[in-house]
């Protein structure tokens, strides 16, 4: 313990560690649903693996089988919550839990580790919003949460080694099955922590290495659920891929405003920067080892695995948050700069909650502005659905859309199909089965939001796809940030039902009595 951990700063104090971990759950507090990119795509998964026993609607175009698979967390939470609250309450109670659990596991991961919370850790707190949760990653996120919550947890039961172990067999199963990344990342965290904090001990090599496999050896007992899980994809790809992994690095805090997000990423690089080159700052390495094991992985490891896309590249925003929470003031930095430190990452703090509550309450306003069409829209009809992206290049797409997936809400009030369910044998426990819908059974659904002409694999124009919709399978068309100019005529083909300036619902025509919903699947 140094000289921090001797002497109690206004910044220690417990009362406002707790209303930090509290004002984490803030940005998510107004929105209905959470406006995360995918997240409207999984409560449609939520919905039917909750409701399809009793659905024959949902029976007619899905079907879902329970397996074990490394990808339930938020799944099987909602699932056990649904009876009580419904699927869109539980799920905003769910995915509330991740940020303000992950926050609270940096806080006393840092607190833990140097005695005493330095004034470094708070610069970290934002990045439990970081751009794998903002995406909607949200099984992963949850088992990065708990990861963190376990890192701590070893830390603290240091000196009782049974009750270390017993609690590290509960978390590694749990984590496990929330997310298998999560379960990879806490095992470089703790073999990397436990490595580091050998050597510092002054054990050789050899001796810290038997040390560190030895004590964490219960962290490797799901291995045996690999027997029992889910076949699906085996391919790896996107080994070495340096470009866009070190994107990652810029994108650790995209969400709307890409100068305001790349400022912050500047933020947290000064900060490193300056603990590197100035000796006012210092580094514990038991706690860096863990932010360096995760950037290796991210480095080396490849971008894809297991049909789990985007796998390595998600560890970056924890990497630099262990980093940042290994920092604390050394002796040569006196007591009314370590305050002065504080407040300043208190104020970025609060500088990326605010942005982050507008952003998503921002989002909140579209999402209740485009989900008004479900209110012209029959039970359990089919949707073909389709939303407008900038090109890939465009710095207009940093604001990823959070309509992405939005559509998937028709299954959840309507029970409809919709073209928006994703399609990863063995990642998924839902099956799409409506082959009328041709190549939109599941997703196909992008279009150019300016009418501009992309390179590569980017959206199409809209009257491309809709030349390509097989319309006796669909009762409805669906379209979301599409400019107006682009949408169908109304006419024989499509009567428009409702729309906004950059939305609209359009009723496909049929042959007098028919629908894309055969007879038999009516109650």
């Amino acid at each position: 313990m140094d000289q921090m951990a001797a002497q109690k700063a206004w910044w220690h104090n417990s009362a406002l560690l707790w209303i930090l971990v509290f004002c984490s759950a803030v940005p998510l507090l107004w929105p209905a649903i959470p406006p995360l990119v995918d997240l409207p795509a999984h409560m449609g998964r939520y919905y039917i693996q909750s409701e399809i026993g009793h659905s024959p609607f949902l029976k007619h175009y899905y079907d879902f089988n329970w397996a074990l698979t490394a990808n339930l967390g938020v799944d099987l939470l909602v699932f056990a919550m649904t009876p009580l609250l419904g699927v869109e309450l539980a799920t905003k109670a769910v995915v509330i839990v991740i940020p303000t659990m992950t926050a609270m596991a940096m806080l006393m991961i840092a607190r833990e580790v140097h005695g005493r919370l330095p004034p470094t850790a708070f610069f970290a707190l934002p990045l439990a919003y970081n751009f794998p949760f903002m995406m909607g990653f949200v099984n992963y996120s949850m088992a990065m949460a708990l990861a963190l919550v376990a890192l701590w947890l070893w830390i603290k039961l240091a000196n009782r080694i049974k009750l270390r172990a017993i609690t590290a067999i509960v978390f590694s199963f749990a984590i496990w099955i929330s997310h298998f990344i999560g379960w990879a990342a806490l095992g470089l965290m703790i073999l990397s922590y436990e490595l580091a904090k050998n050597l510092k001990e002054g054990r050789t090599v050899f001796a810290a290495a038997r040390s560190t496999i030895v004590s964490c050896l219960p962290l490797a007992l799901p291995l045996v659920l690999l027997f029992w899980q889910a076949s699906g994809e085996t391919a790896l790809f996107g080994w070495l891929d340096w470009k866009e992994k070190m994107k990652w690095f810029a994108m650790l805090f995209r969400d709307r405003w890409i100068t305001l997000d790349i400022l912050s990423s500047i933020v947290i690089a000064v900060l490193l920067l300056l603990t590197l080159i100035r000796r006012f700052l210092k580094i514990e390495m038991t706690l860096a080892a863990p932010a360096l094991a995760l950037i290796a992985a991210h480095l080396i490891l490849p971008i894809a695995i297991f049909g789990c896309y985007f796998a390595c590249v998600r560890f970056a925003p924890y990497a630099v948050a262990l980093m940042i929470l290994s920092i604390s003031p050394s002796a040569k930095l006196a007591p009314n700069r370590q305050s002065a430190l504080a407040a300043i990452g208190l104020a970025f703090f609060a500088m990326r909650l605010t942005a982050t509550t507008w952003s998503l309450a921002l989002s909140n306003v579209q999402y209740e502005d485009h989900l008004a069409a479900l209110d012209h829209v029959e039970q359990g009809r089919a949707i073909i659905s389709f939303v407008g992206r900038h090109c890939e290049n465009d710095p207009d797409n940093w604001n990823r859309t959070r309509l992405s997936h939005l559509t998937g809400i028709a299954i959840v009030r309507k029970e409809a199909f919709i073209n928006d369910q994703f399609d990863g044998q063995g990642a998924q426990l839902l099956d799409v089965h409506y082959p009328q819908a041709g190549t939109f059974e599941t997703g196909n659904r992008e279009v150019s939001q300016n009418g501009d002409i992309c390179a590569n694999d980017a959206p199409r124009q809209l009257n491309e796809a809709l030349a390509q919709v097989p319309k006796a399978a669909f009762d409805y068309l669906w379209l979301m940030d599409v400019p107006r100019n682009t949408w169908p005529k109304d006419n024989d083909d499509y009567e428009l039902m409702w729309h906004t300036d950059r939305g609209a619902l359009f009723k496909i025509a049929k042959a007098p009595g028919a629908s894309a919903l055969t007879s038999s699947a009516r109650p």
